[in-house]
């Protein structure tokens, strides 16, 4: 499975619940995506390509509007020759 469809798939799984949501193709997207908005949750790939999953959560965490806002870490990375 494509990054893409990976995330096109979790986004509609997330949406049939009832979650109103946003994707982002990388960390730096994912920042201006977020503009404005302070979501419940992120869920954030660690090995996004540019700005990493890492440093995306610094640079949300930065925010003390975003104080209470969970961040999940996920990885599709199966071992450290991934």
């Amino acid at each position: 499975m494509t990054e893409a469809a990976a995330r096109s798939t979790l986004f509609s799984a997330l949406e049939l619940q009832g979650h109103r949501g946003f994707e982002a193709v990388d960390g730096r997207d994912g920042l201006r995506t977020l503009e404005g908005v302070t979501p419940d949750v992120v869920l954030s790939d660690i090995g996004l390509p540019g700005l990493d999953g890492y440093d995306l959560a610094s640079a949300l965490r930065e925010s003390p509007a975003r104080g209470s806002m969970v961040l999940i870490a996920m990885t599709g990375r199966d071992g450290p020759e991934s």
